[in-house]
């Protein structure tokens, strides 16, 4: 994650110290740059290195998720009782509908996914904000590129 967030950052220092030389850059870039501070993904990114550099590893939380399958025959009831990490308990109760009942994840309520956050924004997961962050980052450099030959 570190090694991310600090090269990352370094894609527009490069393509300010390649392209120092050209005035179309110095046309382009400082636009691009006002653009970059008032897009909050941009900016986050930028925040996120800075904590990095200062701080440490920016924390994160991990929000894991079990799923359960399984079939079998249900002669009356059937209780699942899950015990989480904190302590807590949940019980799920089965009734018999049929010959044979699936147990999965629609039924138990469980998701099947593992998910990370930084703490600073909890509203999407590490790596989809890693992927919307390089595409940014590719763009730029896309426009850079047919703004510069």
């Amino acid at each position: 994650m570190e090694a991310f967030l600090l090269f990352s950052h370094s894609v527009t220092f490069v393509l300010q110290s390649e392209f120092s030389f050209n005035h179309k850059f110095h046309e382009w870039y400082p636009v691009k740059q006002e653009e970059m501070r008032n897009d909050s993904l941009m900016t986050f990114f930028k925040d996120i290195r800075n904590i990095t550099v200062k701080e440490g590893t920016p924390q994160t939380k991990t929000e894991a998720y079990v799923s359960l399958k399984a079939g079998f025959n249900i002669k009356d009831s059937v209780s699942i009782k899950l015990k989480h990490a904190n302590g807590t308990e949940e019980l799920f109760e089965l009734l018999q509908t049929g010959d044979k009942k699936e147990v999965n994840e629609s039924i138990v309520g469980l998701p099947v996914v593992s998910k990370y956050f930084f703490l600073e924004n909890t509203d999407s997961d590490i790596i989809s904000l890693y992927t919307q962050y390089i595409e940014k980052l590719s763009n730029i450099l896309l426009e850079a590129q047919m703004i510069l030959e």
